[in-house]
């Protein structure tokens, strides 16, 4: 069986054969003239027989390092899952909850196939009335994230100090939104205000 070398498989200086006095040698690098592909052919010896050296230069070709493990051609990589961040973007007043703004519904877009693990929320509030509970439901498209119809606290489950908060949403595709719909109680009164910042940590295929 013949294996296909690309072009930074065979970078640096040629071989001589003096360059191989001592190492063991694992095949010969072929190179059709006609297409000009390089193929490396593995050595065949009988059982019991000393390995010879073959006419030629050869080449010992050194282990993928571990930074190309998923390289599966020049400039392609085979699919993996990351814990990245996708934000929920207030649909509106910016995400500041005030006298006439009581509820607000969060929304995350993925731009490829994602499934939340943690819900992260950063709250900010402003004035002696801002102290009302945010409660929330979460859905990923139509599916409810919760194990009965309710609401949540928010600030509690999300908060970055949280202990054992993680959760498992359902996957979904590019075009599903994540939603997250937030109502707060009692809602400030006069200026107050409560400001809310919302993100899902995951794991994002790419």
């Amino acid at each position: 069986m013949a294996y296909d070398l690309e072009g930074d498989d065979l970078e640096g200086d040629d071989l001589e054969g003096d360059d191989l006095e001592g190492e063991d040698v694992v095949g010969v690098v072929v190179r059709n003239p006609r297409t000009g592909r390089r193929q490396m052919v593995p050595m065949r010896r009988p059982a019991g027989s000393a390995i010879t050296r073959p006419k030629g230069p050869t080449i010992t070709l050194p282990k993928k390092p571990a930074w190309r493990k998923r390289a599966i051609g020049p400039g392609v990589s085979a699919p993996a899952d990351d814990r990245l961040i996708v934000p929920l973007t207030a649909q509106t007043a910016g995400g500041s909850f005030a006298a006439t703004v009581n509820n607000i519904i969060f929304v995350g877009r993925p731009q490829k196939p994602f499934q939340g693990k943690r819900l992260l929320v950063k709250v900010v509030r402003t004035g002696t009335s801002s102290t009302g509970a945010l409660l929330g439901q979460l859905f990923a498209g139509s599916d409810l994230q919760q194990g009965a119809l309710g609401r949540f606290d928010i600030e509690s489950i999300g908060s970055a100090t949280a202990f054992d908060t993680g959760i498992s949403m359902t996957p979904v595709e590019p075009g599903v939104d994540i939603n997250l719909d937030v109502l707060i109680t009692p809602a400030p009164t006069s200026t107050d205000t409560v400001l809310v910042a919302c993100f899902l940590l995951g794991d994002l295929v790419h």
